[in-house]
């Protein structure tokens, strides 16, 4: 019974190692905005300072009001 325990524990402690590893990568933040909105223009030079703080932060932008 000792020797399937720690195999298994083994197991547990490498796939909580991999997710921590793949928390780390980049973060998009999705940014749907509309032209003309003056809400949204107040929230891009935000973005962007988010973007040079936070060199994992990529900003997908998408204009939505005229679609």
């Amino acid at each position: 019974m000792k020797k399937i325990i720690l195999p298994i524990l083994i197991l547990v402690f490498l796939f909580i190692g991999v997710s921590r590893t793949e928390a780390a990568e980049n973060t998009v933040l999705y940014f749907f905005w509309g032209e003309g909105c003056p809400h949204c223009e107040t929230e891009k030079p935000f973005l962007e300072a988010m973007q040079t703080k936070y060199s994992g932060l990529e900003v997908k932008s998408f204009e939505t009001w005229k679609n």
